[in-house]
């Protein structure tokens, strides 16, 4: 039997509505917007896209996959800027965003040399069909036959694995439950989101630049974790920054909140104040 997978946010209750556990929280989404390849441990990753893989063989009789620790592929690569080019600063957001999500991730039998992996998108996928014995491989192969990889699709095949794990793992009927789940001290997950859940920021909260060039520039903290400045929305700190400065910007340095810490400052508090790992105790019955 699987382990169940725990899921971000730090505090996560599990609902009756098995759509509720992974997909919203409190009406904050949860996995369809988490970047899992970061957020995730790279065991517990590979063991949910091992499940699903289980879960689509069983429907042809076919056997489970062997646990190998294959490698986990990013489909839209980490590197994309070179081959994967896009105009707008928002279509640069947009897919940055997606990079790491869980609809973007699948395994391979082998690991893709760097040339292949962060190479066009046609030369990649007649790659991966060498590898299409895994079915998670197979299906993004077949569904990409006349339509190139991007955010749409990923965005599908989230919702797709989402659906999935919820088949692997259903929530027991009248079970009322709360997960804690360990927190990482790598920062890389941490998004303004997560320090609206922990009470460190509110919704409205102004943030002020603290580069000397723009010293006094405000921008305002959404409901969703987003950030509006002057009159636009951006995802992150960072793509806010970038912004004002129209270059690469470390948004959690670059702005501050009302007292004066930067965001790095309060996600660093963030993080001290994850508890410890607990592990999960199986249900009686």
């Amino acid at each position: 039997m699987h382990d169940v997978p725990r899921c971000p946010p730090s505090r996560v209750t599990w609902s009756q509505d098995p759509e509720n556990r992974l997909r919203r929280t409190q009406d904050t989404p949860t996995l369809t917007t988490e970047s899992a390849y970061s957020r995730f441990p790279r065991g517990r990753l590979r063991m949910i896209l091992e499940a699903v893989e289980d879960h689509y063989r069983a429907e042809t009789g076919q056997p489970q996959i062997e646990r190998m620790g294959y490698p986990v592929e990013h489909l839209l690569p980490r590197k994309w800027h070179d081959h994967w080019a896009v105009q707008t600063p928002e279509g640069i957001e947009e897919r940055q965003l997606r990079v790491h999500r869980l609809g973007n991730l699948t395994l391979l039998t082998q690991k893709l040399n760097a040339k292949v992996s962060n190479g066009a998108w046609s030369a990649k996928r007649s790659a991966l069909m060498d590898h299409n014995t895994i079915t998670l491989t197979g299906r993004v192969i077949k569904r990409t036959e006349h339509h190139a990889w991007d955010e749409e699709l990923i965005d599908e095949r989230t919702t797709e694995l989402i659906d999935r794990i919820l088949q692997v793992w259903p929530v027991p009927k009248g079970h009322h439950g709360k997960v804690i789940d360990p927190q990482t001290k790598a920062g890389d997950w941490v998004e303004l989101k997560h320090l609206i859940e922990a009470g460190l920021l509110a919704p409205g909260d102004k943030l002020v630049a603290t580069h000397k060039d723009f010293k006094g520039r405000e921008a305002t903290l959404t409901a969703d974790g987003a950030i509006e400045l002057a009159g636009k929305r951006y995802t992150s700190p960072s793509a806010a920054g970038r912004a004002l400065r129209k270059k690469a910007t470390n948004g959690w340095y670059f702005w501050s909140v009302a007292d004066g810490r930067r965001l790095r400052d309060v996600r660093t508090q963030f993080q001290n104040s994850m508890p410890e790992d607990e592990k999960l105790k199986p249900q009686d019955g």
